[in-house]
C-alpha cells in the first residue's frame, strides 16, 4: 500500500527551498526552528545506524523468492 507520491513540485526543476519553507509556515503547515540546528552535535549524540547489506540487494532477493 503506497503512503506518499514523489513528484514534481509543479514541474518545476529549481525550487527556492527557504521561499517554499516560509510559505508553508505561514499556511501553519510547519513550524520553523528558532535557530539553526547544531548538527555536528546531533549525530555526535545519535549517530547513524549502520545496516548490512543494502536495499538493493534485499529487493532483488525478494523478487527472486516471490511466489507472484
Amino acid at each position: 500500500m503506497p503512503v506518499a507520491q514523489l513528484a514534481p513540485l509543479n514541474g518545476v526543476e529549481e525550487v527556492d527551498w527557504d521561499a517554499r519553507m516560509e510559505s508553508l509556515e505561514r499556511r501553519g503547515l510547519i513550524r520553523l526552528p528558532k535557530k539553526k540546528p547544531d548538527m555536528k552535535a546531533f549525530l555526535d549524540a545519535h549517530p547513524p545506524v549502520e545496516f548490512e547489506g543494502g536495499v538493493l540487494e534485499d529487493l532483488l532477493e525478494e523478487l527472486r523468492t516471490s511466489d507472484r
